[in-house]
């Protein structure tokens, strides 16, 4: 039994190298590589393959000396851009 899962889950996973090659989208060639692992034992069912493959959630707090530099780079294309707007 494990040798036919075995053979399935290595089909599965040069269908999904080959998938690659002919340019199908990431999300096709990720599920089908995540039930090839789940066929070869990697993963014990879709629920944990599926959290294998969620990226980690970062955050990233913005840099308060930058950002008000940031707003006065911003403010001074506002004014450029409002007058080029009305000098047609």
């Amino acid at each position: 039994m494990y040798r036919g899962l075995a053979i399935a889950a290595a089909s599965v996973a040069i269908a999904g190298n080959l998938l690659c090659i002919y340019y199908q989208t990431y999300e096709v060639t990720l599920a089908l590589r995540l039930m090839a692992g789940i066929g070869a034992g990697v993963y014990a069912g879709y629920d944990e393959a599926s959290e294998a493959a969620r990226p980690p959630l970062v955050v990233t707090e913005p840099d308060v000396e930058r950002s008000g530099r940031y707003d006065e780079v911003y403010a001074r294309y506002l004014r450029l851009s409002a007058l080029l707007t009305e000098a047609g």
